[in-house]
């Protein structure tokens, strides 16, 4: 079965990456802060009504932060474990962020979500991995 993402998928797609970016930004200017932010959206089919202001309720969004001070990611172990806890945020965030929608409502499926926030996670993963590597070898 084939995948179409309509505009309002494609926006929380674009907002997932932005944050996702904004998230290995903010871990390269300040490596003392050891964390993950894994983020899912519930993404609606239509909207459930409006807020106080009048807008369109139309996404959720969640994150959940992935803490790895206790480590060691230049090993192939402490990798696993790191995308292992992503994963879970992932499922975490999901799962928070449809709880108070029915699933016939969503756009895409909870496993499409995990799936979608642990991509959005993986540019963090590459950079605390890649910098715990150089940490390593320049340690030798």
């Amino acid at each position: 079965m084939k995948l179409q993402i309509n505009h309002a998928m494609r926006i929380a797609l674009m907002a997932a990456s932005i944050t996702a970016l904004a998230g290995v930004t903010m871990a390269q200017q300040n490596p003392t802060i050891p964390e993950i932010r894994v983020q899912a959206s519930g993404v609606l089919k239509k909207q459930l009504g409006h807020d106080s202001s009048g807008s369109p309720i139309e996404a959720t969004d969640v994150i959940v932060r992935v803490r790895y001070a206790d480590l060691y990611l230049d090993t192939n172990s402490g990798q696993a474990l790191l995308k292992d806890r992503v994963r879970d945020a992932a499922k975490e965030a999901c799962w928070r962020a449809t709880a108070h929608s029915p699933m016939s409502t969503l756009e895409a499926t909870n496993e499409d979500c995990v799936r979608m926030a642990v991509k959005g996670a993986k540019p963090q993963i590459d950079a605390v991995i890649a910098a715990a590597n150089v940490s390593k070898t320049q340690l030798r």
